[in-house]
């Protein structure tokens, strides 16, 4: 079972959005994306207004399922086979947000998040508070 942790100290590098690598010589590298894995997106995501996040392995992403059958959860897409998989149960990120905070959770229809590069660890904010998903086995 995945368990959430609160992260203590703020986070002052993170920043939302898509990061490009900085080389040495002060120019941006960023990853592109095949067509292919991209054409099938609207099949895919469809309920979320947050942007999905591709691991720098390139086959999967990550988006937060508003409406769909994950309700209130991160869900891991393989591009390749469409399949879809819940990073962590709705109800165990309900009631393990509410142990953490001490008190009951309800989750937004929308959670903002960053994957950090090394592809680890899920960020997200919650009621001001920082918390890191480990992604180790996605």
């Amino acid at each position: 079972m995945r368990t959430l942790t609160p992260i203590i100290v703020l986070l002052s590098l993170w920043t939302p959005g898509l990061a490009a690598k900085e080389t040495s010589d002060k120019t941006s590298i960023s990853r592109s994306i095949p067509a292919e894995q991209v054409a099938n997106w609207p099949n895919l995501i469809n309920d979320s207004l947050v942007m999905p996040r591709w691991l720098s392995r390139g086959e999967q992403l990550i988006f937060w399922d508003a409406i769909g059958q994950d309700r209130g959860t991160w869900v891991a897409v393989n591009a390749e086979t469409g399949k879809k998989s819940p990073l962590i149960d709705p109800k165990a990120l309900k009631d393990q947000l509410s142990a953490i905070t001490g008190s009951i959770v309800s989750l937004p229809a929308q959670m903002p998040f960053e994957v950090t590069a090394d592809d680890e660890n899920l960020l997200f904010q919650l009621r001001g508070y920082s918390y890191r998903l480990n992604l180790a086995s996605v």
